[in-house]
């Protein structure tokens, strides 16, 4: 089955408990937005915010785009939605053994259409458990009423409750960092303007980004960044390394002559940034040259969003290594896990999935490991569980695709044996071939 193919599977399952007049309503909204005027700060998007409250029907327009339009794509937002689909569509031929299937795609689109992530997760792993030849009950919710699991799997005389959580993707610490740097780089991006010469930025914060003032780069980077032919150390000390590399412009123009490069995408970034902007790297850039010209077949809003000639360009890719901030955004899942655990039943057999994003390095990642396996060796549960699964899944927007995708799994169980009788993976087609270790230990 081909990537497009499980686009379309995907689509049809996930829209079908949507009217064809609903939708053309629904999808009027993103369609609208996107013709908006764009500025300087939200370039080649528009300025005003995408709509929020149908999260759900944006995961829809994004499918719908990829198979009617993919040049329209935002690919960040492509590599984070189509990756999830086309697993649910590697499974969806095992939907006839999900009972409640239905009922938990109207949710999704209707009460749960602003946060659909968890159902989506919940719709996921019961298609795993389907794989693997259980029958599949999903259980209603009964809010202000009792907790309830997500499912109930059956095969023979066993019979298991599930509960699935799905962490936020930024916490509340990540958003704020994100914020700093922001407000970090805004002079730093302004002064490489002012000076004309296009580099690329390598920088390591030692300390947390809270702790820099704007100024604090450019005063000590004004006089090197307009001396930077080679690749250079700019600054060193306990508080940030800074280096710095000349973007090869003739590279960049080379490639520009054969095709076109989205705007602020990682291909763009990759021709500005080489092996210092891989995809998995936080990073910004910022390029003057001439876009793509509107026609009778390709819109303004369009055109907008395409590069045919890039004159100069510049940008960065930055880290924080500080112990405080790795340790915070190590987030520890010991409460996710107990308030899966609050919804099981306290006399049967229960399991619990837990998916959690990994968007902040692999430094970030060993130290969660390290959460992890501390906080489970003191848990203590006051009822059945046999397993406890933590799904740790990254997606990036790589140069010359539509996505990359990993999904790594650390799994607890009362009797290791247990582990074969079970799913692992939940996100990823069935057929993708599995790796020892995390995906963090591969890039």
């Amino acid at each position: 089955m081909t990537e497009q193919e499980r686009y379309r599977i995907g689509l049809d399952a996930l829209r079908s408990p949507i009217t064809d007049d609903e939708w053309t309503i629904r999808r009027s909204k993103f369609e609208s937005w996107r013709t908006l005027p764009s500025s300087p700060s939200s370039d080649p998007y528009p300025s005003e915010a995408r709509p929020i409250d149908d999260e759900f029907g944006w995961y829809l327009f994004n499918i719908e785009t990829t198979l009617q339009d993919p040049y329209a794509l935002d690919p960040d937002e492509a590599a984070r939605i189509l990756p999830i689909v086309s697993g649910l569509a590697s499974r969806w031929h095992l939907a006839r053994r999900v009972d409640g299937l239905q009922e938990k795609l109207k949710e999704l689109a209707g009460p749960r259409r602003m946060t659909p992530d968890s159902a989506l997760f919940e719709i996921a792993v019961a298609l795993a458990y389907a794989e693997i030849g259980f029958d599949v009950s999903l259980i209603p919710e009964e809010p202000g009423v009792r907790k309830t699991p997500d499912l109930v799997i059956r095969k023979g005389d066993i019979k298991v409750f599930v509960e699935c959580k799905r962490q936020s993707r930024l916490s509340e610490y990540q958003a704020d960092e994100l914020q700093h740097w922001n407000r970090i780089w805004a002079p730093v991006e302004a002064l490489l303007i002012k000076i004309g010469n296009p580099v690329w930025l390598r920088i390591d914060f030692r300390t947390e980004l809270s702790m820099f003032d704007e100024a604090y780069l450019i005063d000590r980077l004004t006089l090197g960044l307009s001396l930077v032919h080679a690749p250079t150390v700019l600054l060193d000390n306990e508080l940030v390394k800074v280096e710095a590399r000349p973007v090869q412009l003739d590279r960049l123009q080379a490639h520009l002559n054969d095709t076109f490069v989205k705007v602020g995408g990682t291909q763009e970034r990759d021709l500005l940034g080489g092996q210092w902007a891989s995809p998995r790297s936080t990073m910004e850039s910022r390029c003057f040259g001439a876009r793509m010209k509107p026609t009778t077949e390709i819109p303004a809003w369009k055109a907008r969003s395409f590069w045919d000639r890039i004159d100069w360009g510049c940008g960065a890719t930055w880290i924080c290594s500080a112990e405080q901030s790795i340790e915070r955004k190590a987030r520890d899942i010991k409460t996710l896990f107990a308030r899966a655990i609050e919804q099981l039943p306290t006399e049967q057999l229960g399991i619990v999935h837990v998916a959690v994003d990994t968007l902040s390095g692999n430094d970030v990642e060993v130290r969660r490991t390290e959460k992890v396996m501390s906080s489970i060796s003191t848990f203590r549960i006051d009822r059945p569980v046999v397993g406890l699964l933590l799904h740790r899944v990254q997606t990036e927007s790589p140069p010359s695709a539509a996505f990359n995708f990993d999904e790594s799994v650390t799994d607890f169980w009362v009797d290791k044996r247990l582990r074969e009788d079970f799913p692992k993976f939940v996100f990823v087609p069935a057929t993708t071939k599995a790796r020892t270790g995390g995906h963090w230990e591969y890039y």
